[in-house]
C-alpha cells in the first residue's frame, strides 16, 4: 500500500513554500532507568492567494512516529496525528512550542503576509524546548506488537496501569534541526503497517461518535511519506 504525505489543510495553487525538519524526542522513566526515542519529520507549508479569507494554506508532514523501546517487549509510540485534531497535529507542534518566537499578527498586513512572516521564522529557527502543557502528541502502545488490534491509548496519567509500575513520562521535546529524516524504523518494527487497509483497529461500531480514539487510527498516524 502506498502511503502519501499527510495533508492537514486545503491545498493552494502556487504561493510561497516554507519547510523545516523537526525532531521529537520522548523520554520515559522505567524500572530500568530512563529510556528515550527520537524521530525527525519534514513539515512543509504552502501559503498562496485565494480562498474565503483571501489566502489558501496547505500543510503536510512526512516521516515516522517516535518510538521508545521500553524493554521487555514494550514500546511507546508518539504518533504523527491525534486522530484528526488540527490543533494537536504533530505537523503543527512547532507553532505551539515556539509561539513566542514567531511575530505577532500585524494589523494592516494581509493574512498571507502575516502567515509568511510566521513560517519564515520557523523555517530558519534552530532551537529545542519541551512541549507546552496540553500539546503532547497522541501516545499508544500494544499488548502484542505483532497484532495491531491490541493497540492501546497510553495517557501519561495511566502509564502505571497500561505499562506497569515504575513507568512515567519524563520529558517530551521538540527541536527544529538540520538533521535529516530517519526512515524505516516503523516498517521494521511494525511489518504489518504496509498491509493495513482501513483503520488499524477494526470495529463493528456503526457511528463515528461511538469510536474510541484508538479506533479512529489509520496507518498514516504511524508513518507517512517515508
Amino acid at each position: 500500500m502506498s502511503i502519501l504525505p499527510m495533508s492537514l489543510a486545503l491545498t493552494g495553487c502556487g504561493g510561497d513554500t516554507y519547510s523545516w525538519n523537526q525532531k521529537l524526542t520522548v523520554v520515559v522513566q522505567t524500572p530500568g532507568g530512563l529510556k528515550s526515542g527520537s524521530a525527525i519529520c519534514r513539515v512543509t507549508v504552502n501559503v498562496g492567494d485565494g480562498g474565503l479569507n483571501g489566502h489558501v494554506m496547505s500543510q503536510t508532514i512526512a516521516g515516522e512516529a517516535t518510538v521508545v523501546d521500553l524493554g521487555g517487549g514494550k514500546y511507546l509510540f508518539a504518533l504523527l496525528s491525534e486522530t484528526g485534531k488540527w490543533e494537536s497535529m504533530t505537523a503543527n507542534l512547532a507553532e505551539f512550542t515556539f509561539r513566542d518566537r514567531v511575530p505577532v499578527q500585524v494589523i494592516g498586513k494581509s493574512d498571507r503576509e502575516n502567515l509568511e512572516a510566521k513560517y519564515a521564522v520557523l523555517e530558519n529557527l534552530r532551537e529545542e524546548r519541551s512541549l507546552p502543557h496540553g500539546s503532547l502528541p497522541f501516545l499508544v502502545t500494544f499488548k502484542d506488537i505483532n497484532d495491531p488490534r491490541t493497540v492501546l491509548e497510553a495517557r501519561p496519567s495511566d502509564f502505571t496501569v497500561i505499562l506497569g509500575a515504575g513507568f512515567s513520562l519524563h520529558t517530551v521535546k521538540l527541536e527544529i534541526t538540520d538533521q535529516t529524516m530517519m526512515k524505516d524504523k516503523i516498517k521494521t518494527l511494525l511489518p504489518w503497517i504496509s498491509t493495513i487497509e482501513g483503520r488499524v483497529k477494526p470495529t463493528d461500531k456503526k457511528y463515528e461518535s461511538e469510536l474510541t480514539a484508538v479506533e479512529k487510527l489509520y496507518s498514516n498516524a504511524f508513518i507517512v511519506g517515508a
